[in-house]
């Protein structure tokens, strides 16, 4: 059966990690992102190893409800900036297009 403090510090451990991932998100340091999901991936692994008791179930569905709402925003987050980079690749390529029109026209 579950551990109820081996569960407490491994929802710890997720919750931090889930935290430093938001963060990393908000700064755009996409390989931090990156880094802390493969860190986060084994524990919440664990995490859901064993079966839960009745007892427990309540705590673990709120914690799990937590998770997904903080990887819910990381997403949108990611998307966002997806968004944006592929906005200003069409710029540089808009302007690209133009000054080679501009050189074509002056040669």
């Amino acid at each position: 059966m579950l551990d109820s403090v081996a569960t407490d510090i491994s929802w710890e451990q997720l919750s931090g990690i889930t935290q430093q991932m938001r963060s990393a998100a908000d700064s755009g340091d996409w390989e931090q992102l990156s880094s802390l999901e493969e860190k986060r991936q084994p524990i919440l692994k664990a995490y859901f190893l064993y079966a839960v008791e009745l007892l427990h179930a309540d705590v673990i569905r709120s914690q799990i409800n937590h998770i997904q709402f903080m990887d819910a925003a990381i997403v949108k987050i990611c998307q966002q900036q997806k968004d944006a980079t592929l906005d200003e690749m069409r710029d540089l390529k808009r302007g690209k297009t133009a000054g080679n029109a501009y050189l074509s026209n002056t040669a």
